[in-house]
């Protein structure tokens, strides 16, 4: 039987105000198959945010209207998906991906909550590096930020 120490509640309170509109870096620590409401396939993301204890949800939702976020979303993770080309996309191959996103603020079902507005690719990063006139052995993941 396994034994456990219990802590102070307050010790571990969770903070429910959305992070600020910005940009972030996240890891994906799960995807799984879904069905939307519209009864489309879709991957839903579970990404934390680095340097912060928030999470951030994403759904890439497979009807032809979303295939940008898809798109954009897979430009930044890494993945080299060649254009006009069927490509099959499995769940898993998202988890611990990293990527650098957008994010604002929106009401949702009366609360308010972050959404990921658009997904970095490496290119525009690269740009922004030059742009800032930053090395590689620099600690971009503040300095880049500025720039977007």
């Amino acid at each position: 039987m396994p034994n456990y120490t219990p802590t102070k509640l307050e010790d571990h309170a969770v903070n429910l105000e959305p992070l600020k509109p910005g940009t972030y870096w996240v890891k994906i620590d799960n995807a799984e198959d879904a069905m939307s409401a519209s009864k489309s396939e879709m991957i839903k993301l579970t990404c934390s945010v680095v340097g912060h204890s928030k999470m951030l949800f994403e759904r890439l939702v497979f009807t032809e209207k979303c295939f940008w976020k898809i798109t954009e979303a897979r430009a930044a993770l890494g993945f080299d998906d060649k254009v006009d080309e069927d490509t099959p996309i499995e769940a898993s191959e998202f988890i611990g991906k990293e990527a650098l996103v957008r994010v604002k603020v929106r009401e949702y079902e009366g609360k308010l909550d972050n959404e990921i507005v658009h997904w970095f690719t490496p290119n525009e990063i690269e740009a922004a590096k030059k742009k800032a006139n930053l090395g590689d052995d620099d600690n971009t993941s503040v300095k880049v930020r500025a720039e977007f």
